[in-house]
């Protein structure tokens, strides 16, 4: 069905809790293709509109591929905002936020539908777009054609080259200390989450007859193939026990019996309060934890991903490509100029050399801002990673969540070094630890 005047089309798009009505109008044509269609695996809204026009032209030269920025948590949130911003404003010509997402999440974080196991993330040719926790379960053929198909714009055309995604990590011990300094913060006010929900409840919905946060996670995890020498990231056994010692900390004492998370964080010692924590940040898939688990999956997934792409036939004869690029939260916070000129060298290395001195120019002055201008949140990271050394050590030391948080590190660091060698990055290619040791990547952890 053709239609040939202005119309109004209504997604649901949620980044915190209920979501929002986003009301798109376009005045160009466009024609409805309904959600069973043989080439549409997904199905976004009941129906999906694509425009058949090429996509929006920024200045006189047209940036040619989607970038898709993910983050995991609030060190990653905090961070993205500060990135969006200097590439939306310092470079016109590449690919800028559309006005109506606004750096706001595609769609809802740790969620997804039942049918498909994967968050539905839609976005347009030339867009930067960001997507906070997203949940990626589904099958590497299904991820694929959403990344490089999905989105209201993508579509075999010569003018879309296909999707670029930042994938933003972190070292497991320090996001597990910073989310418990965050966490434990007394100034937090208002009906924050932590004041009602159970950090040991592992099913999607607030009841216990949706799907285990576990299903979904450790079969990536346990018995992926994508960096060989880490077969068995996590296992059942594993997350079982980390569980049993939540449910061991929260509400058992008798002072803390009816006391919420938040109220737990703060009166016990913090060796229980960050094992407490740290439990909940690994087991809790739905509402707001499970995010060091989530990001190990969405790390093996885009990884199968990529490779599904490359070895298509199909999408080499359409001429698409995906590229994924992982980058570490930490380097930003310890060299952002020099962090944030391989970001840019990612999303450009495909336009002409004579932006390179603009690079460094934006580089140098995105340097400037972090560390003259520091916001009050990246400055409270550092802090937290100078208080926090005694702390990742307990954890690095702990019989229950060192071992998984260890194999969670070296894959990180495999993506890491995976990354540095499309090459745009450090010649020799270390992982920092959670403290000051390095961790050295063996040189056939990746394939």
């Amino acid at each position: 069905m053709t239609v040939s005047k202005k119309v109004a089309v209504i997604l649901l798009v949620s980044s915190v809790g209920i979501g929002s009505l986003y009301l798109f109008q376009f005045s160009r044509q466009y024609f409805i293709q309904p959600p069973n269609a043989e080439n549409n695996l997904i199905a976004i809204a009941p129906y999906r509109v694509i425009p058949t026009l090429p996509s929006v032209t920024f200045s006189q030269t047209p940036y040619d591929m989607s970038v898709l920025l993910i983050s995991y948590h609030m060190p990653g949130h905090t961070l993205q905002s500060e990135l969006l911003n200097f590439l939306s404003n310092e470079f016109p010509n590449g690919p800028q936020m559309t006005k109506l997402q606004r750096g706001k999440s595609l769609y809802r974080k740790r969620n997804h539908p039942k049918n498909t196991k994967c968050a539905q993330i839609v976005f347009r040719l030339g867009t930067l777009s960001v997507q906070n926790s997203p949940d990626l379960f589904c099958s590497p053929e299904i991820l694929a054609k959403m990344f490089l198909e999905g989105g209201a714009y993508h579509g075999p055309s010569p003018v879309d080259k296909g999707t670029k995604i930042i994938h933003l990590v972190q070292n497991p011990f320090s996001l597990s200390v910073s989310n418990y300094h965050h966490l434990a913060e007394k100034r937090l006010k208002g009906n924050f989450w932590t004041k009602h929900q159970n950090p040991c409840h592992v099913c999607y919905g607030k009841k216990d007859d949706g799907d285990n946060f576990a299903d979904l996670v450790i079969p990536t995890l346990f018995k992926q193939r994508m960096f060989p020498i880490l077969h068995q990231i996590v296992s059942r056994q594993e997350f079982d026990r980390i569980a049993d010692t939540c449910h061991s900390i929260f509400q058992k004492n008798e002072v803390l019996k009816k006391s919420s998370f938040h109220q737990h964080l703060l009166q016990l010692e913090w060796a229980e309060g960050l094992r407490l924590a740290t439990a909940q940040l690994i087991i809790q898939g739905y509402e707001n934890g499970g995010d060091i688990l989530r990001m190990a999956n969405n790390i093996v997934k885009l990884k199968e991903t990529e490779a599904t792409v490359k070895s298509s036939t199909r999408y080499k004869e359409i001429n698409k490509i995906l590229q994924v690029y992982t980058m570490s939260l930490d380097d930003f916070i310890e060299q952002p100029g020099t962090t944030f000129k391989k970001l840019l060298d990612h999303i450009f290395d495909h336009i002409p050399e004579q932006l390179e001195q603009h690079k460094i120019e934006v580089s140098a002055k995105f340097e400037r801002e972090i560390r003259e201008n520091k916001t009050e949140r990246l400055r409270m990271l550092q802090d937290r990673e100078i208080l926090g050394v005694e702390q990742k050590i307990f954890l690095r030391e702990d019989p229950i969540f060192g071992p998984p948080l260890k194999q969670i590190e070296l894959l990180v660091a495999a993506a890491l070094q995976n990354s540095a060698t499309l090459g745009t990055a450090i010649p020799e290619i270390t992982e920092r630890s959670s403290f000051s040791s390095e961790i050295k990547v063996p040189n056939d952890i990746c394939c």
